[in-house]
């Protein structure tokens, strides 16, 4: 009765309007917590009330694996740009874009008029030297003819069955065949056109069978081994989570980025993962016997971390305690606590104060909620800070490339090169006939100047891998505007850099 009053009076004393608010204010709560201290004292006669209920989890080993957290993009285990080995007429296009083709199916034909004309006069002009092969081994039999004469026919029939077969090679050279089977990209090319060699006509990418590749810090090589599970999981399907193995371990480290590269082998028979998506890896390790706990079991204070442990006489008391990883709300206790402990073992989900004194604790949160409600009505308003993330922008213009030669030849360099930058929140890139762009956002506490210095180190350790062709990449620091509004919501996807 008497806390309730106290509230009401509170409550009252706050709707005034008085000047003197903060002093009668500081006078309330003083009274307030007298009173709450005196209704936790024992009187003469007074019963002190039924004790706490609290939550209790038995302590016990649990079989704990740890994750280690990665960013990868996926890769065709079998890849090839399909472009002209000579420069000749297209006399037909067989095949359409984004068709699946099985190994050995004709794509195009290139004019083989000419060679076609040249391999028939080669052949007949092998034809006629075979004959003449054949009846000068017959007269020389009977000695009619000189034998150095049968030699020197036999060499001229070598000779013209190897233009024999210079020609047909030539007219293969002319029909381009699928080197395996998979699914065809965007043609590039149109019945008539002429092509130089090398011109590019296609991608042909296998997208039943992929690779993901993505890096690990150095750190955790010792924890790394070829057949290790781990889940995948691509911004395309984000509810869908893929089961993978790690297939190979890079035999060295990046000397820019101090991370190896892992790569994991994927079935993706359902076609759902594209070569260069992003994913999300999640390595599991090993399963361990552990003791785990309910993470919310864990207090912190300053720098003591502790447990509370209930007693064999049902009163709890603290205990130190060191964790180790955690995820999924359970944590795992490295020292402290014991399996099977004689009258203890249980880690209760509380705090010291509430249980020695549980009328207290209430008055306090009854006291925090409504000075917070006072606060909140007379919070003046203010212009919003500044909140814009540092980004760091990469452009390289490589004129005359295709979308996919710049794809794999600059963006993905570029996007290994960065990869370990400290600081990245968030990478996006994109690759077009004849330019790349990667933007890097950081985090808001990243100096975007330091941020631009770490770009610039890393793509210059990298710059020999680029092609010779493409120009010096651009690098930009610049401030992203974040959208603000009164009402509505906006949501940013955030690409986890760090490890765990």
């Amino acid at each position: 009765m008497r806390l309730s009053l106290m509230v009401l009076v509170l409550l009252a004393t706050a709707c005034s309007s008085d000047e003197k608010f903060p002093m009668r204010l500081s006078l309330m709560v003083l009274v307030l917590l007298a009173t709450a201290c005196s209704s936790d004292e024992k009187g003469p006669g007074r019963d002190s009330g039924p004790p706490a209920t609290v939550t209790v989890v038995t302590v016990a080993p649990e079989s704990w694996s740890d994750r280690i957290q990665a960013i990868g993009t996926a890769k065709a285990r079998e890849s090839v740009v399909i472009a002209a080995k000579q420069s000749e007429r297209i006399a037909a296009v067989r095949f359409e874009s984004g068709q699946r083709v099985a190994k050995g199916q004709v794509l195009v034909e290139l004019d083989a008029g000419t060679v076609k004309a040249e391999l028939a006069e080669a052949q007949a002009n092998l034809n006629d030297l075979n004959a003449q092969v054949t009846r000068l081994q017959n007269l020389q039999s009977r000695q009619l003819v000189a034998k150095g004469q049968l030699d020197t026919v036999i060499a001229s029939r070598n000779a013209a069955r190897a233009r024999a077969q210079a020609a047909q090679e030539r007219l293969n050279d002319r029909i381009i065949r699928a080197p395996f089977a998979g699914v065809l990209g965007l043609r590039q090319v149109s019945q008539g056109q002429f092509v130089s060699a090398g011109a590019i006509m296609v991608n042909l990418d296998d997208l039943d069978h992929l690779w993901v590749d993505f890096p690990v810090p150095e750190g955790l090589l010792s924890q790394l081994k070829t057949g290790m599970a781990l889940e995948l999981q691509a911004d395309a399907a984000p509810d869908q989570t893929l089961s993978a193995q790690v297939v190979g371990i890079d035999s060295r480290v990046d000397i820019a980025t101090r991370a190896i590269m892992v790569r994991a082998a994927i079935d993706n028979a359902d076609g759902l993962v594209r070569p260069g998506m992003l994913m999300r890896v999640s390595l599991q390790q090993d399963a361990v016997q552990a003791l785990v706990i309910p993470e919310l079991a864990v207090q912190q204070v300053g720098n003591r971390t502790f447990v509370f442990v209930a007693g064999a006489d049902g009163v709890a008391s603290s205990r130190n305690v060191r964790v180790g990883s955690r995820h999924d709300g359970k944590v795992v206790v490295i020292e402290g606590l014991k399996a099977a402990e004689s009258g203890s073992g249980r880690a209760m989900i509380l705090s010291d104060i509430s249980i020695k004194r549980p009328v207290f604790a209430a008055v306090i949160s009854l006291m925090l909620v409504t000075v917070g409600l006072i606060a909140f009505t007379r919070l003046p308003l203010r212009e919003l800070p500044n909140i814009d993330p540092p980004v760091v922008s990469i452009d390289v213009a490589y004129p005359g490339a295709a979308a996919g030669v710049v794809e794999t030849r600059v963006t993905q360099v570029l996007e290994d090169a960065v990869a370990g930058i400290e600081g990245v929140d968030l990478v996006t890139s994109s690759s077009r006939n004849g330019r790349a762009s990667v933007n890097l956002e950081f985090t808001l506490e990243r100096d975007i100047e330091s941020a631009a210095n770490d770009v610039r180190d890393a793509v210059s350790r990298v710059a020999d891998r680029l092609p010779e062709e493409a120009n010096a990449p651009e690098i930009s620091p610049k401030w992203k505007p974040m959208p603000m509004s009164s009402s509505g919501s906006a949501s940013c996807r955030r690409v986890p850099m760090r490890w765990h």
